[in-house]
């Protein structure tokens, strides 16, 4: 009798001392993620993410910069932290396409990357796998001049044949959450294109400017490029290629405008869906995959 009042007051207590709640199984279940560090409260606090919105202008401009080295579908990401602002994007030589950012710099490059960033070390590395098993490697930084912590961590992917490297401006408890989060929101960026580089077609062609699709279809993207016949000014003719992620053409398809109202242009787009727009002011709807639409 005295082993079972000995047993009942050694169960309660080991309750009331917070033991937790108990499985089935006997494995304690923890009810919190914070816990207790001498006198300071502890607690993993996961930034809050933010949308990245970009102007037609900024889309063009990073447009531009990337195909001076050559990318000719880059990518950027649709979320980072809050407050995420985009600052610009340049075509910097020996480096790769750079997009500039309120608190990270994203580098897209055929050439391979490296981690280190103003001046930090690599302390530390980690393989991840992103969404749609694309890999990734997680890099951890120190030293870092001007850092308050000194600290930083950088992820490195490949997309389309060519690297990828966010660079974090600091450090934060979560960034392999944060990083991984930015990285699985990358698409390609899709609009209007001031200039159209196809030496083949520019000898019946005489182009105005063009437009690329953000969407990665099996590894294939899409072109269309607008302007006018050479041998007959007033007929407005729009080409519609698939590529591949270096700019290989795949295929590609050839579209006279239903009536002549001299060279022709991209005016602007929703989704695929675009506003073609003559000289004269003369519009058509025009959908990438279906030609010329009634309005």
């Amino acid at each position: 009798m005295l082993r079972k009042v000995a047993l009942c007051i050694t169960v309660v207590t080991l309750l009331s001392a917070g033991c937790g709640t108990i499985k089935p199984d006997g494995v304690p279940v923890r009810e919190s993620v914070t816990t207790t560090a001498g006198s300071a409260s502890v607690s993993a606090v996961t930034p809050k993410m933010d949308a990245i919105t970009y102007s037609s202008a900024q889309n063009t401009q990073i447009m531009q910069a990337a195909r001076q080295v050559g990318i000719s579908f880059p990518f950027v990401p649709s979320i980072g932290l809050k407050g995420t602002t985009f600052k610009g994007a340049a075509a910097a030589e020996g480096q790769g396409l750079v997009l500039e950012y309120s608190n990270m710099s994203i580098v897209e490059s055929r050439k391979e990357l490296n981690p280190e960033t103003s001046g930090g070390q690599v302390v530390g590395q980690k393989n991840i796998q992103l969404a749609n098993r694309i890999p990734a490697r997680l890099y951890e930084l120190s030293g870092i001049p001007g850092s308050a912590s000194g600290e930083a961590a950088n992820l490195s992917l490949r997309r389309n044949n060519f690297n990828i490297m966010v660079k974090t401006s600091s450090a934060t408890g979560a960034a392999e959450t944060v990083l991984t989060e930015i990285a699985d929101s990358f698409y390609a960026v899709a609009g209007i294109l001031d200039q159209v580089n196809d030496p083949a077609n520019a000898q019946t062609i005489d182009f105005v400017n063009g437009w690329q699709t953000g969407e990665d279809y099996d590894s294939r993207f899409m072109l269309l490029e607008a302007g006018s016949l050479k041998r007959n000014p007033k007929q407005g003719v729009l080409i519609v290629k698939q590529q591949t992620p270096d700019g290989a053409d795949l295929s590609q398809k050839q579209y006279l405008t239903p009536s002549r109202h001299g060279p022709v242009r991209v005016y602007s787009f929703n989704s695929f869906n675009l506003t073609i727009r003559a000289e004269d002011g003369y519009e058509w709807i025009f959908n990438v995959f279906d030609g010329f639409r009634t309005k």
